[in-house]
C-alpha cells in the first residue's frame, strides 16, 4: 500500500483518489477505508506508522478540501454598491 496526498495505492490495478472516501477508521486490527459508493476496503497488517499516515493524510485532504468550497463560496457574483 502507498498513500499520496492524492490517492492510496492498494495494488498495481487499485488506485483510489482520496475524493472517493468517506471515512478511514479502524476496524479492530484493520484500517478501513469506506468509500462514497458504499464500498469498503479493509487492510491488515499495517505498521502503526503506515495507520497513523493514512489518518493525517485523509485530515489533510479534507480540510484542504473545505477551504476550496469556503473560498468558492466568495466567489459568487457580486453586488454591485448603489450610490444615490
Amino acid at each position: 500500500m502507498r498513500i499520496s496526498p492524492q490517492t492510496i495505492t492498494f495494488s498495481e490495478t487499485e488506485v483510489i483518489p482520496w475524493r472517493q472516501v468517506r471515512r478511514v477508521r479502524m476496524s479492530g486490527d484493520k484500517l478501513r477505508f469506506d468509500l462514497i459508493d458504499g464500498a469498503v476496503k479493509e487492510l491488515g497488517d499495517l505498521s502503526p506508522h503506515t495507520i497513523d499516515l493514512a489518518f493525517r493524510t485523509f485530515d489533510a485532504y479534507v480540510r484542504h478540501h473545505k477551504e476550496e468550497e469556503s473560498s468558492e463560496e466568495g466567489k459568487g457574483p457580486q453586488k454591485k454598491k448603489q450610490r444615490y
